[in-house]
């Protein structure tokens, strides 16, 4: 609602760059908006809801559906039971006179 309602029709802010930030709870208290903008404070929607707009086809706004926690950056997952053993591989040989790990 505040996406369509005071983004696009109150303040005709074009909702693309760097017009509109997205700031999450874990930022702290947010900073004052540069130039005197303005500032919309929004409770997260309820995953049930995301859901139920999700199956009627509704598309939400960016960011409005970034839930957490969320990894950490540059963290891996894996999923081991998806990995499969790959077979061993045979030695290559040596040139004559190379130690192994040379």
């Amino acid at each position: 609602m505040a996406h369509h309602l005071f983004l696009t029709r109150v303040w005709r802010t074009p909702v693309t760059g760097d017009r509109v930030r997205h700031l999450h709870a874990g930022d702290g208290a947010a900073p004052p908006p540069p130039g005197g903008g303005s500032l919309l404070l929004v409770p997260p929607p309820a995953e049930e809801s995301v859901w139920r707009l999700a199956e009627a086809g509704v598309r939400m706004p960016a960011k409005s559906t970034s839930f957490g926690p969320k990894p950490l950056p540059r963290q891996v997952v894996y999923r081991f039971a998806a990995q499969r053993a790959r077979p061993a591989q045979p030695a290559r040989p040596r040139a004559p006179g190379v130690r192994a790990g040379a």
